[in-house]
């Protein structure tokens, strides 16, 4: 019925158009071509809302099935159910890859996930120690369980919502940039005295300890390096002219420095997936995006170590002789991944879903973490567990931190509210210019909510950086509504 009052509609449109035009053509063929469009329009509505349904009714299985598997798990407690599980998720990785493999920066986020599934494979498929021995009882069967059943729930809801692009548009390219020399040169004099005189702190690389060198200019720091990445975020869209963005390029390289000298490992890698954003974002083959992600893991990798042992030996024979891209500890695989996987495992036993865990996401939206600790220590589920139980050797990985604050519900809620803002950014007809920023933020702080603070840098980032823009969008259209009332 509603099929053909569709045809009907779309029929008396155009056969007013086709009265008022071409009296000499053959209106025959131009009703058979009519209605060809008509029932093609028609079939691709229909075959939409088949593949709509289907890919509905696959997500809905696929929950249904990892949850019947993790039930088997805890009942039977059979480690063939728990591989089938780390197998489904590790499938899901496959599919995602797969599925965005026009869109580099998602390759970059899913190629974390399959990186935190290759060494959970160690432990899970290998038997191969991630922790040290003092962890061991937290590598339970319904621990393990429950962070893959987390993990694929996300993975499941991020694939089932997010849409294939076939024509990538870099994010650079679609934002409408302002012009005002005066704001720009003045947020850049901020920008550049902030970054000499206020992060500041010792060379860590030829220090006795270079460890606690690094621990103590991360407390000189106060978090500010990673905030002024909002500050490179507003100049960026105030670079109008080709002297500005080598200006902009030469900041680029003087924080990098600076970071690199620190220590800053993690926020060096924030400035060089916001530098990649910002300059060299487009279209990449599969396999070249797969080379920069080896060579940054390789380099990462080495930055890592350099800072706990130092150059001195690093660059020693005996040192160069064992070193291997997995691990450095003989005694167990020890890494950033296996860190987050460990201290995951942690979190999962010692803090169980209830209404301060919810309250506390809310609040730490919002409220600074210094204040909030004080008020609702739960909030934080690292800190809390690290300060008031047991130490844990990492963060968390985020699809756990929305588990504890929204149950298993909240993987779920996170993967299709950040599959809805990526169709908006890289999908829509009519771009969102506020999804494109806050896609710019997502993506070049992903090595800090990833792995630890996501609220930090998936939401009150956001909003400190609306607010500073703002601010000074109202100074830019003061100037110009002054300047044009001069000119009147």
């Amino acid at each position: 019925m509603i099929k053909k009052h569709i045809k009907e509609t779309i029929y008396k449109i155009f056969n007013h158009i086709l009265d008022l035009d071409a009296k000499n053509t053959d209106r025959t063929l131009q009703r058979e071509a009519l209605e060809g469009a008509v029932n093609f329009i028609i079939t691709e509505k229909e075959l939409l809302k088949a593949g709509t349904f289907l890919n509905l009714s696959c997500f809905a299985f696929f929950m249904a099935f990892n949850f019947l598997i993790y039930l088997i798990v805890n009942l039977t407690e059979e480690l063939i159910f728990l591989k089938i599980l780390f197998v489904t998720g590790f499938l899901y990785d496959v599919f995602i890859f797969v599925k965005v493999k026009r869109i580099p920066l998602l390759l970059v986020f899913t190629t974390f996930m399959m990186l935190m599934d290759l060494y959970f494979s160690f432990y899970l498929l290998m038997g191969i120690p991630i922790s040290e021995s003092i962890y061991e009882k937290y590598f339970s069967i319904y621990n393990l369980s429950t962070y893959l059943l987390i993990v694929n729930l996300f993975k499941i809801s991020f694939f089932h919502f997010i849409k294939p692009s076939s024509i990538y548009i870099p994010l650079r390219l679609r934002v409408k940039k302002y012009n005002s020399t005066i704001l720009f040169y003045l947020i850049y004099t901020i920008t550049f005295t902030l970054i000499i005189f206020k992060i500041d702190g010792e060379v860590i690389y030829f220090t006795s300890k270079p460890y606690e060198s690094y621990i103590r200019n991360l407390e000189n720091s106060s978090g500010l390096p990673e905030y002024l990445i909002i500050f490179y975020i507003i100049l960026w869209l105030f670079e109008t002219k080709k002297h500005q963005r080598v200006l902009l390029q030469f900041l680029f390289i003087v924080i990098g420095v600076k970071l690199f000298l620190l220590g800053f490992r993690v926020q060096l890698l924030m400035y060089v997936m916001l530098f990649y954003i910002l300059y060299l974002d487009k279209y990449y083959k599969v396999y070249k995006v797969a080379f920069f992600i080896f060579l940054g893991y390789t380099f990462s990798f080495i930055f890592g170590i350099a800072k706990e042992i130092g150059f001195e030996k690093l660059f020693s024979i005996d040192f160069l002789m064992n070193v291997n891209l997995i691990s450095h500890n003989p005694e167990f695989i020890l890494s950033h991944f296996t860190g987050v996987i460990t201290s995951s495992l942690v979190i999962i036993e010692e803090i169980s879903f209830n209404i301060l865990t919810s309250i506390g996401f809310v609040l730490n939206t919002f409220i600074p973490p210094v204040i909030l600790q004080k008020i609702l220590p739960q909030a934080q589920p690292p800190v809390y567990v690290s300060e008031y139980i047991t130490r844990i050797p990492g963060g968390v990985y985020f699809p756990v931190f929305f588990y504890t604050s929204f149950w298993f519900l909240g993987p779920i809620i996170f993967g299709i509210f950040i599959s809805w803002i990526f169709n908006k950014t890289f999908n829509a007809s009519k771009f969102s210019k506020l999804s494109i920023i806050y896609s710019i933020i997502i993506f070049s702080t992903l090595p800090r909510w990833f792995f630890y603070a996501q609220t930090d840098y998936l939401f009150r980032f956001l909003f400190t950086f609306l607010l500073s823009f703002y601010l000074i969008v109202l100074v830019y259209n003061t100037i110009r509504f002054i300047r044009f009332k001069h000119e009147k």
